[in-house]
This record gives C-alpha cells, sequence and structure tokens, in this order.
C-alpha cells in the first residue's frame, strides 16, 4: 500500500472483498510510475469500473511529483467507466499545461519528429475491415460492436419529482444529445442534478 493515502488504500482494501462477474483488469497496487513492481503482491484484480476509479483517486491524491503521470493513467482507462469522463480529461489537460508539462521549454528535433511520425503509422491506418478480415470481415464488426455495448450502461433521465422522461443507452449518448454535462456525477450520489433533471442507472 501507499503510504499517506488513506482513500486509495481503503478503496484497494475494500476491492480486494469484492467478487466481479464483469470483465476485469489487472492493477498495480503501487503503480508503475511510483515504482512499483509486477510482483503478485503488487497485482489485484478490478473490474473496468473500480480500475478507472483507483487510478481516479490517485489522480487527485497523489504528489506534485506525480500528478501528470496519474492523470495520463485515468484518461487512458477511460472506456468501460460510468463517471464524469469530461472532467477527468479537462484535469488532465490542466496538468499538462505550461510549466506542469514535463516537457515544457523544449522541443524535438526534426529527426525525432520524423521517426515519432513514422513509428504512427499504422499499417491498418484507412483500411477498411474487408481489407483486414477478409471473409471474417462481418464477424468481425459483430463482435467489436457486441464487446462495446458490454460497457453501456442505461440511464433515465427523471423530473425534479422522480417522474420518468426518457431512457437512454448511455450517459454519452445522453450528454451528446442534451449538451447537459455532470449527469455521471448524479449517477454517482455526487450532485443531486444536473441540467434541472435527475438521473439514476437503469439497473441501481
Amino acid at each position: 500500500m501507499i503510504k499517506n493515502l488513506d482513500e486509495y488504500n481503503k478503496f484497494i482494501e475494500s476491492c480486494k472483498k469484492k467478487v466481479y462477474l464483469e470483465p476485469i483488469h489487472k492493477h498495480h497496487i503501487v503503480p508503475k510510475f511510483m515504482g512499483g513492481s509486477d510482483d503478485k503482491e503488487n497485482l489485484i484484480e478490478l473490474s473496468v469500473s473500480d480500475h478507472f476509479k483507483a487510478h481516479e483517486i490517485l489522480a487527485r491524491t497523489v504528489s506534485k511529483k506525480f500528478k501528470s503521470k496519474a492523470w495520463w493513467s485515468v484518461a487512458t482507462l477511460k472506456d468501460g467507466w460510468s463517471g464524469d469522463v469530461e472532467s477527468i480529461i479537462e484535469n488532465l489537460r490542466l496538468n499538462s499545461l505550461g510549466d506542469k508539462n514535463p516537457f515544457y521549454g523544449r522541443t524535438h528535433s526534426e529527426e525525432t519528429k520524423r521517426k515519432m511520425s513514422e513509428n504512427h503509422s499504422y499499417w491498418f491506418r484507412g483500411k477498411t475491415y474487408e481489407e483486414i478480415y477478409g471473409n471474417d470481415a462481418d464477424e468481425m464488426k459483430r463482435k467489436i460492436s457486441k464487446s462495446k455495448d458490454k460497457f453501456k450502461k442505461p440511464v433515465l433521465q427523471l423530473d425534479m419529482d422522480g417522474s420518468l422522461i426518457r431512457e437512454w443507452e448511455s450517459q454519452k449518448q445522453a450528454k451528446r444529445e442534451t449538451g447537459i454535462g455532470h449527469i455521471g456525477d448524479v449517477c454517482n450520489g455526487k450532485r443531486n442534478h444536473a441540467g434541472g433533471y435527475k438521473w439514476k442507472l437503469k439497473n441501481e
């Protein structure tokens, strides 16, 4: 465990008592960016949501030395999280501005820029499913679509009296079509309402 990070340590201890039925991630209790190892004692299996939450707590509570790396870890785990991703990404942006950015005041050489560009020229970029998977293209489309659907949590939009207005297939869809932010905070009990409505996950 990590000294002086009580909230994080308590969360990890609570996760050890859980039994997850959903897809799981392996999480480093002491993160690698803080010197953690790949030893079995430093690994714990978490749900996608709890994995994200663990990194989110770290990002809020670690020292300034590790803050940018912690926020970056959160951003790369955002898929499958039902919380307020937008505020997390905003924190990542704010912690990467000016002298908070570890690359502040430095520039890449032209040779480095060229190599970076080549390394990001993925072989599959611009190709269709048919070109990549051939006769299995339709099956791969179905599997990819199904895997994305596993992380969608239907959310209910209610008026302030608790009457149902509409059911959305996900918080992302609700925000996209209504323009209302902080829906995830309401669903997680951090706020009472957002945009003049109450919100809740369908199955909770």
